[in-house]
């Protein structure tokens, strides 16, 4: 699957999107000192932290090579992540987990949960990719409904509820849905 990633960045314009950008104004309000974004293609929404909110700030992306400066940047996987163990007050992630197979949802969860102090930003979409693979393959292969998403959200990151904001994607007549994750909230 990695491969197929790698392909498209590198032979297509994938990724041009920054699926993070209509929240800036809500990760400004969890005023961080520290970001990761899980999924951060080539690291436009990072950039823009950094420049503009905190100057500790991770990227995490298997497949983009992010070349912008300030942010450090990790090529991995996101149910491996090099960080300490509750060591940055925010992750993000945008667009990211209906990429990841299902079979690999609670482990990345469980490793988001491990490296966050405070909250989690997360946009998971709930439409059919709009690209596909270059040999045609489905790119969202963990679609599902937002309830399943939030209740297996509040179940690995043991909270009673999430918040859910929601914003109109420009252009378009569908929807981000950023689940806010408050960490210590029972």
């Amino acid at each position: 699957m990695r491969n197929t990633y790698i392909k498209l960045y590198e032979q297509t314009n994938y990724g041009q999107i920054n699926h993070g950008e209509q929240a800036y104004d809500i990760v400004q309000d969890l005023k961080p000192t520290s970001l990761l974004d899980v999924g951060c293609g080539r690291g436009d929404f990072c950039k823009y932290i950094y420049d503009n909110i905190c100057q500790e700030v991770y990227g995490l992306d298997f497949a983009s090579k992010p070349t912008l400066e300030g942010p450090t940047w990790f090529d991995g996987y996101a149910h491996k992540i090099p960080l300490q163990d509750k060591s940055v007050d925010v992750v993000t992630s945008f667009d990211t987990f209906e990429h990841i197979p299902e079979q690999d949802i609670d482990k990345t969860f469980q490793e988001i949960k491990r490296v966050v102090k405070k909250y989690c930003v997360f946009n998971i979409s709930l439409y059919p990719s709009s690209k596909s693979g270059l040999d045609g393959e489905d790119l969202h292969p963990t679609l599902k409904p937002q309830q399943w998403w939030n209740s297996k959200i509040k179940k690995i990151f043991e909270v009673d509820s999430v918040l859910t904001i929601i914003k109109p994607i420009p252009n378009t007549e569908k929807k981000y849905r950023y689940i806010i994750v408050r960490l210590g909230e029972k």
